[in-house]
């Protein structure tokens, strides 16, 4: 096997050490880890496990893409990099990228989905992880390389924006309705990504990875026409979204909640106090008014009012 992908991580100052052929390093410490670094090709033994530090002083993070549906959406969320590879049964399930802002706080992020297969979706591994990138796993698959190159530059935000587009992207394809009720499925899906405030850009992006994996002849692009439509109501306006979504198709109370927070964490909400979710989602601002609209009651107030009523709510956010 060729040492190229071995030597182009080193190139990028990746921290690379040995494990045990066939087994992970879980059980070590890192002071044990670290003092099995390799720091060049020529200290490669023939069956030999090979694991890269994540995050610490190269920045290179690993987007680890832990379900079918990661795999087959990747490509339309996740930019290209020169550092792909994977089991022999999902050649590109790690993609490595550099991330030019990273800090010793990012540590590790994920999206997951309490479905009944209660799995990961896509994880993003910075400092204080590893993966194992040479070798073989313990079920006998041997790591694969499909890219070898130079790591993308993107920076933590952005990148973390990419990785739960696509864990919501995995969500809706996952739960893909039965044949003769995809309109009325993707009708309220798309109402449920305009009612949590995603773009209208990002919305499309979702949606058009969706159908074109979503294996209906039917589901095309002819169903954006569905975003458009949505995104031109006024933000007052009420519409059956999440909820109705959950009541027809029969998704569980964790599933709801999960894909709620994987919709936060697309516009950053998701590192809030739980209650702003709320106010986001009742309190609308009326430009020509120049007041703010209560979704719960029906009225219109002064900001001086909002923030009276607010003031016990905002006083414990700022803490």
């Amino acid at each position: 096997m060729s040492l190229n992908p071995i030597a182009n991580l080193l190139k990028t100052d990746a921290i690379l050490f040995w494990s045990t052929y066939g087994t992970k390093a879980v059980a070590e410490s890192w002071t044990q880890r670290l003092n099995k670094q390799i720091k060049s090709v020529e200290q490669v033994k023939e069956y030999t496990n090979i694991n890269i530090a994540t995050g610490r002083e190269s920045l290179i993070v690993d987007v680890d893409l832990d379900c079918p549906e990661a795999n087959l959406l990747a490509d339309y969320f996740l930019p290209k990099t020169e550092l792909e590879f994977g089991r022999e049964s999902t050649p590109r399930a790690h993609r490595l990228f550099k991330v030019i802002d990273l800090h010793l706080k990012h540590t590790r992020t994920y999206c997951s989905f309490a479905d009944a297969k209660k799995s990961m979706l896509v994880e993003v591994r910075a400092n204080k992880h590893y993966t194992m990138c040479w070798g073989q796993y313990e079920n006998q698959e041997k790591v694969v390389w499909s890219n070898s190159g130079l790591p993308t530059e993107i920076s933590w935000e952005a990148l973390n924006k990419a990785v739960a587009l696509l864990g919501v992207a995995c969500v809706i394809l996952r739960k893909y309705s039965k044949p003769g009720t995809h309109d009325q499925y993707l009708r309220l899906v798309i109402n449920s990504l305009w009612q949590h405030k995603l773009e209208q850009s990002d919305c499309e992006k979702i949606i058009k990875a969706v159908l074109a994996n979503s294996k209906c002849e039917n589901c095309n692009d002819s169903k954006l026409a569905k975003i458009k439509s949505v995104y031109a109501k006024d933000r007052t306006e009420q519409i059956q979204g999440l909820p109705s979504l959950a009541t027809e198709f029969n998704w569980s109370e964790d599933e709801v909640k999960d894909f709620k927070k994987l919709l936060f964490k697309i516009t950053g909400r998701d590192v809030v106090p739980e209650f702003t979710h709320e106010f986001v989602n009742r309190i609308a601002y009326m430009m020509k008014q120049k007041k703010y609209y209560d979704l719960e009651d029906k009225e219109m107030y002064d900001a001086e009012a909002i923030d009276v009523s607010m003031q016990n709510t905002f006083q414990t956010i700022h803490r």
